[in-house]
């Protein structure tokens, strides 16, 4: 790896590399420089990860502002380098996780005229339709012999997986409802929280797209879950106000919200399959959250 920074990048390297972390899913390396440290992420290649890489070196070109530029990438390695450009935000107050939501809307709504360039740098396809195709997995328990991943009993319990059965045709029918509104596909960053959001100088850095696709933008809204309603789910919204009306927004939230849960769940448990066991309780308990998020959603009273 340091032939490759040193080598094809021209980074004059102070010292080894040294690794920041190494977990299920990556390993992220640091090195010193004489212009700063620089950082260098592997990523495990599995079916609903996009080469981080490749990603993010073309967002940054189109949206240099939102995306840190990639100093350079390795598609065979899945490799990417980047400048260090701070720490995460992580945890702050209501008001930066309104103002960051925001901030991101806008950046998905540049991204709508784009929708070709970013499908095309690598981003997975994750529309409305192949949502609605993957829901039958939550039903793969009565086929012959189905991978243990598909059962929703493997992640909850015999209950919670016979209610998941029944919201089967629900979530399809909201699928296809969803449709219907004007808000368009755009890029969705696929696990959008505030561990994956730094302060740059012309304002918020959106870094992590293994998971970025092109899908309906409410699925990035996963952080209502955590932080439901108020001032932060409008200034999101707000940003949707050329495509359709404030009500009919709503509306469409009030859809996506379950599938915002489901679209997870489905990522989690893809990772959970395409992982070497023992795999990472953060991986398979994500499966577990998720999908009981999917039932909490589509109960009545339910505010996000």
């Amino acid at each position: 790896m340091a032939e490759w920074l040193s080598a094809d990048l021209g980074l004059d390297l102070d010292d080894r590399l040294e690794q920041v972390r190494l977990w299920d899913l990556s390993a992220v390396l640091r090195a010193a420089t004489p212009h700063g440290d620089i950082y260098v992420k592997s990523s495990v290649a599995t079916p609903l990860f996009a080469d981080e890489g490749a990603v993010t070196a073309v967002l940054a070109k189109l949206f240099p502002a939102q995306v840190p530029a990639a100093l350079g990438h390795h598609g065979d390695r899945r490799l990417l380098a980047l400048a260090d450009f701070g720490p995460a935000i992580r945890h702050a107050s209501d008001e930066v996780n309104a103002e960051m939501l925001s901030s991101y809307a806008a950046l998905q709504v540049e991204s709508v005229e784009r929708v070709p360039e970013v499908r095309s740098a690598g981003c997975l396809d994750r529309r409305l339709p192949w949502l609605s195709g993957q829901i039958a997995w939550l039903g793969e328990v009565d086929h012959a012999a189905p991978p243990a991943w598909c059962d929703p009993a493997t992640w909850v319990t015999a209950e919670e997986a016979a209610r998941l059965r029944e919201s089967m045709p629900g979530l399809m029918a909201a699928c296809a409802e969803l449709t219907g509104f004007a808000v368009p596909y755009s890029l969705v960053h696929g696990d959008l929280h505030l561990g994956n959001v730094a302060r740059g100088p012309l304002g918020y850095l959106f870094f992590d797209w293994t998971d970025a696709a092109i899908a309906h933008p409410f699925l990035d809204l996963s952080s209502q879950f955590f932080q439901p309603g108020g001032s932060a789910l409008d200034g999101y919204l707000a940003r949707w106000a050329e495509f359709d009306s404030p009500e009919r927004l709503r509306a469409a939230w009030k859809l996506a919200a379950p599938l915002c849960a489901l679209n997870q769940a489905i990522s989690y448990a893809s990772l959970a399959a395409h992982l070497p066991p023992p795999v990472e309780k953060m991986v398979g308990g994500g499966t577990a959250m998720w999908l009981r998020r999917l039932l909490r959603a589509q109960a009545p009273g339910w505010v996000g």
